[in-house]
């Protein structure tokens, strides 16, 4: 049997969208299997079809890129024909999904699923 190809960190990051300092923290939690290569700096190697695998299982979501499934306020009225002040009010009446951003602002992300019955 053919052994799996090997990927380094920058190769398994670029094809899951990820920075390499991302895939390193996956590894050191044990999201991703690893093969440590012992050298004088520990390098590891990443089983190809463990990270297809972990890319199709939809676990590669980078939170420092940007997310199709949830939208600002801004583009959820743009995409409705709706002001932001009636976006962030639905938003506060639990009428659309929606989650408050970390930031001091407190911005809204909205999921477009949320937003279908709107734009149909």
């Amino acid at each position: 049997m053919e052994e799996p190809r090997q990927l380094t960190v920058p190769e398994a990051a670029e094809r899951l969208g990820l920075t390499d300092q991302q895939v390193y923290r996956r590894i050191s939690r044990g999201d991703l299997a690893a093969t440590t290569i012992l050298a004088r700096n520990p390098q590891f190697r990443l089983a190809e079809d463990e990270v297809e695998r972990y890319k199709a299982a939809g676990l590669a979501i980078s939170p420092t890129r940007p997310n199709p499934s949830w939208v600002t306020t801004t583009e959820a009225a743009r995409r409705t024909g709706m002001s932001q002040a009636e976006i962030r009010r639905m938003c506060n009446a639990g009428e659309l999904a929606s989650r408050r951003g970390p930031s001091a602002t407190g911005a809204y992300k909205i999921h477009v699923d949320s937003l279908r019955r709107f734009t149909e």
